[in-house]
């Protein structure tokens, strides 16, 4: 059983073609999972940078004779 393993890594260290090919089936599946893990890592910590635009285009609703202009209270910051 080993001889068989040791074989196999022969075989693929003579043969640049299967190097190539065995080192993107080992390093494609790392790069996606260490790039995931780095998308989610700490999400809030950089959102003093995020540009962020409020458009306030209320007219207010109008409630047993008051009107209401809830949006200009929603939008104070």
């Amino acid at each position: 059983m080993d001889n068989l393993w040791f074989a196999e890594i022969r075989s693929i260290l003579r043969s640049p073609k299967k190097l190539i090919e065995t080192a993107a089936i080992i390093l494609v599946p790392i790069l996606y999972a260490g790039m995931f893990i780095w998308s989610f890592w700490d999400p809030y910590g950089h959102l003093e940078k995020l540009p962020v635009a409020v458009v306030n285009e209320d007219k207010g609703a109008q409630m047993e004779g008051n009107i209401s202009p809830s949006g200009i209270s929603s939008s104070k910051i």
